[in-house]
C-alpha cells in the first residue's frame, strides 16, 4: 500500500467520508487546545493552504464555527502567484492547516504572500511531518519574513503526527511488512 498521507483523494487510506470527518476533528480539537485560555476558547480563523484540503477545512470550519480563508495557487503565464479566496478579519487570530509538511516550501509561501498582507498567524497545524526537512525550512522563512517585514513572528509549528509514528502504527497493527516501513521511511530525516 503507497500513502503520501496527504489527504488527498488519490491517498487509499483518506477516501472514505468518515475517516475525512475524524481527520477534521482532530484538527479542530487541536485548533481549540491552541486557543485555550482560561476563559474559554478564543476566536479564531483558519487558512487552508491547498485547495485539495478544502472539504477537511470546510468541516474543520463548520465545527469550530470559524471563518475560513484559502490561499491557493494561482498560475498566468510563467509566474505563479498566490490568490487569497475569502475574507480577512482584522485584529483576527489565524492559524494556517495544511495536510502535510514535506519540503516545506508550500507554507512557507503561502506565509510570506499572507504575512506581506498585514495579516497576523501565530499556527501551522498540519496533518503529517514527512520528515524531510520542511519544519526547519519554515523555521528559515519565519526567521528571514520577520527580519524582512520587521516584526518578529511568533508563530507555533506543530503537526498531529509525523510519517515513522503512522508507519510504525501500521506495522505494530500488522497492517504494513517491516519491508513496507522500510521503504516508507526512505527519504525521511530523523528529528
Amino acid at each position: 500500500m503507497e500513502t503520501f498521507f496527504d489527504l488527498r483523494l488519490r491517498d487509499p487510506i483518506f477516501r472514505t467520508p468518515a475517516v475525512r470527518e475524524r481527520v477534521a476533528k482532530l484538527y479542530h480539537t487541536a485548533l481549540d487546545q491552541h486557543y485555550q485560555t482560561p476563559d474559554g476558547v478564543r476566536e479564531y480563523a483558519i487558512i487552508g493552504v491547498s485547495m485539495s484540503l478544502a472539504p477537511i477545512v470546510g468541516i474543520v470550519g463548520y465545527l469550530a464555527k470559524c471563518p475560513i480563508v484559502a490561499i491557493v495557487p494561482e498560475t498566468r503565464s510563467e509566474n505563479q502567484l498566490l490568490r487569497i479566496i475569502g475574507n480577512p478579519i482584522p485584529g483576527c487570530r489565524y492559524a494556517m492547516i495544511d495536510d502535510t509538511i514535506m519540503t516545506g516550501q508550500t507554507i512557507s509561501q503561502a506565509l510570506e504572500r499572507w504575512v506581506r498582507q498585514g495579516f497576523p498567524i501565530d499556527l501551522i497545524l498540519a496533518f503529517c511531518d514527512r520528515q524531510e526537512g520542511g519544519i526547519p525550512y519554515i523555521k528559515k522563512a519565519i526567521t528571514r519574513l520577520s527580519r524582512e517585514v520587521g516584526i518578529k513572528l511568533e508563530v507555533t509549528i506543530r503537526c498531529l503526527t509525523t510519517r515513522k509514528e503512522m508507519l510504525d502504527t501500521l506495522k505494530d497493527e500488522g497492517l504494513l511488512s517491516i519491508a513496507d516501513h522500510r521503504r516508507g521511511m526512505k527519504g525521511a530525516i530523523a528529528a
